[in-house]
């Protein structure tokens, strides 16, 4: 009987796996595209942010991100599990593996995208195929979205898990300008029933005085389960939100997210998320980010605003810049510079080329605040 119970106690704590850790090597583009075997269309990939690409790209997160071309691009990366510290045992039990990659396009970047997981035996046979887009159409003006899914009762066998997505712009002429890709994941959750997983995720939208925290939550059973984001300024963490999708209760995957407001410029904020089930209480780790400085420091003089309509706009403005000539300059709220513009006079600014969101106006010194809707 003992030597059962040992058994026991021995195989749950071998099937319940915490604190999943992405597999993917540069999932976001940090490292340009390192770890990733390219293949190019059109005039090939292209990486950065802000005006390192075609058309003003903002990556999800970070500094970068990968847009493809005219033509199809792509890109893979195969994940050896058994590399990865998995054993033969715990992969033959058919772990969940849950994989997304977030998308985006802009005014002139539709296209079409497809995002693929392949499992691999110890031959490199593919087992089993998971099409999360199988040539799918992305409308322009798309904002980042997340395209994912869950995989299981697959078999066993499994040791490898390649990892691929394509973009194809609709347009027909050079430049990077299909879709973009950004902040790709692929993680192995537990294989046991009744068990849950919790896992932090990067947090996006960050400006000098707000940010979105994310996670992702599976489990197998349904239920009422509370989410929450534990957050502070030092790892101790010591404030609570709730996450704005909680309490979940269906199973399977579930993206999670809470918005901070009233956050402090140039402070880096600790936080990771939270699930409860009954007694029993799992955290994610914990996650950073550091929000940006106060793009209108200093700038709150009334005398420092000028005139500018409309205000909210949708896709230009007119500026009232003076006699002389001036250089118009719209950063976002993070201070990212997005286009400029030489005005005299009223000189009408176009700003089809931007995301919907609140811009700073900065001509010859002064600043103004503009929304796009």
């Amino acid at each position: 009987m003992k030597k059962n119970l040992c058994f026991f106690i021995v195989f749950m704590l071998f099937v319940q796996w915490t604190n999943a850790q992405n597999l993917l090597t540069n999932p976001g583009a940090e490292s340009d595209y390192d770890s990733w075997t390219k293949t190019d269309g059109g005039s090939g990939w292209g990486f950065g942010g802000g005006e390192g690409l075609a058309f003003t790209t903002i990556p999800h997160t970070g500094s970068q991100c990968w847009a493809s071309s005219y033509s199809s691009c792509a890109l893979t990366q195969t994940i050896d599990l058994l590399t990865k510290g998995y054993t033969v045992a715990q992969l033959d039990l058919a772990p969940v593996i849950s994989a997304g990659l977030y998308v985006q396009t802009n005014c002139f970047n539709g296209g079409t995208i497809s995002i693929t997981v392949e499992l691999l035996n110890s031959s490199d046979d593919v087992i089993y195929t998971e099409n999360i887009a199988n040539n799918a159409t992305l409308e322009i003006n798309l904002p980042w979205t997340l395209k994912n899914a869950c995989i299981n009762g697959y078999g066993s066998g499994v040791r490898k898990i390649r990892f691929s997505f394509s973009g194809n712009g609709t347009l027909s002429w050079g430049g990077d300008y299909g879709p973009d890709f950004d902040d790709a994941y692929v993680y192995l959750v537990s294989s046991e029933a009744s068990f849950f997983e919790i896992i932090t995720n990067n947090a996006t939208d960050i400006l000098s005085s707000s940010a979105n925290l994310n996670g992702f939550l599976y489990t197998q059973e349904a239920g009422n389960k509370p989410v929450t984001f534990e957050y502070g300024t030092s790892a101790s963490l010591g404030t609570i939100i709730n996450a704005d999708q909680s309490p979940v209760t269906t199973s399977g995957s579930t993206q999670v997210s809470a918005t901070l407001s009233d956050l402090i410029p140039s402070t880096t904020y600790y936080y990771r998320t939270s699930v409860a089930d009954g007694s029993t209480t799992q955290t994610g780790d914990i996650y950073s980010f550091t929000t940006a400085s106060d793009p209108l420091a200093g700038l709150d003089n009334p005398k420092s605003m000028f005139a500018l309509y409309p205000n909210p706009t949708t896709d230009g403005f007119t500026i009232a810049a003076g006699e002389q000539t001036a250089t118009v300059a719209i950063y976002d709220l993070s201070g990212a510079l997005m286009l400029t513009q030489q005005a005299k006079g009223e000189t009408y600014i176009n700003m089809n080329s931007l995301q919907q969101g609140v811009y700073m106006v900065k001509v010859n010194g002064l600043v103004a605040k503009l929304m796009k809707k």
